[in-house]
């Protein structure tokens, strides 16, 4: 049998081999043991990768630890990805941040509201209504009359 231990290290050597298909197994494997010892490599792989596809992966794998054990460290990092050029990536940070309800998100998301994909706004205003707080659900009723006013229907 396997050390643990030792199978947690060998995949994160993984993490910095040259394929992107054994990085991206390397990261959905890290994603499904759902251990806060994962986040760090993750977060680092959402700073610094430019492969859009190993950041979605390591977004959708910090999604999944943070569903099982809140950090606000991995939120602060799905805060920060809302930022980022994939919008693929934007769009799980946006879902993720709706399902927990973070309460921390809602000034981001709203910022959102205004970004010129529709994708994106819709999304937005679906976490901020799961977040719920007050000011996330006046801002929603202000952005879906604006919407209803301009004919659209989000």
């Amino acid at each position: 049998m396997i050390n643990p231990d030792k199978a947690f290290d060998i995949l994160l050597n993984s993490l910095n081999n040259e394929a992107e298909e054994i990085r991206i197994s390397a990261i959905e494997a890290l994603g499904n043991l759902f251990s806060e010892k994962a986040v760090d490599p993750l977060i680092n792989l959402l700073n610094k990768d430019k492969n859009e596809n190993i950041r979605y992966e390591a977004v959708f794998a910090l999604s999944g630890i943070l569903h099982r054990n809140h950090s606000e460290k991995v939120v602060d990092w799905f805060i920060h990805a809302l930022k980022d050029e994939h919008p693929d990536v934007r769009e799980r940070a946006i879902f993720t941040l709706g399902r927990i309800k973070s309460r921390k998100a809602t000034e981001p998301l709203i910022n959102l509201l205004t970004d010129e994909d529709d994708l994106i706004r819709s999304l937005a205003a679906s976490a901020l209504k799961k977040i719920g707080t007050p000011k996330a659900l006046k801002v929603i009723e202000k952005y879906e009359m604006r919407m209803e006013s301009k004919g659209i229907k989000e």
